[in-house]
């Protein structure tokens, strides 16, 4: 295996591993009625799982700026990495990024204000922000499935041979 996709390996099954250990600790760690309205249950862990939300995000945020000036140097001199032609993958990446924005902030269009169980009131506004990226957090995931699934079953060939 070539030393990047040793890193990509073990840093996809760290944060796979991570993420299910504190998903299982945050789903079974127990839960107490909540201090604003007794009606619903906060886990106990809820603090934990929103800090791991939140370097998952600068984590993403980082990796995509890194990959997205990468990826212009070598679309712009139309160059390869391991044979992979990294403008075109980068085109497509960003686009299908951006049309899965788009999509999500017409659908998610229309939102109306949202009360919490505390009261607290969450304008239409960031409702609508909030559903366009839950939309195309969704729209994302099924094209990664489609694709991953299109590899596993040969649809979609490597040309690059790692020995």
């Amino acid at each position: 295996m070539v030393k990047t996709e040793k890193i990509s390996n073990r840093t996809l099954v760290g944060v796979v591993g991570i993420s299910v250990i504190v998903f299982l600790i945050y789903t079974f760690g127990g839960s107490e009625p909540y201090a604003a309205n007794p009606e619903f249950d906060e886990p106990n862990f809820t603090e934990l799982f929103i800090y791991l939300m939140y370097a998952l995000i600068v984590g993403t945020l980082g990796a995509c700026i890194w990959s997205f000036v990468r990826s212009l140097s070598l679309g712009n001199t139309g160059g390869t990495a391991n044979r992979v032609p990294g403008g075109k993958v980068a085109l497509i990446t960003w686009g299908s990024f951006a049309a899965s924005i788009v999509i999500g902030l017409v659908l998610g269009l229309g939102a109306t204000d949202f009360r919490a169980a505390d009261g607290t009131i969450t304008e239409a506004s960031w409702v609508t922000i909030v559903d366009m990226f839950m939309i195309s957090m969704y729209i994302l995931s099924a094209v990664l499935i489609v694709l991953v699934i299109a590899s596993m079953a040969g649809v979609i060939a490597s040309t690059n041979k790692v020995k």
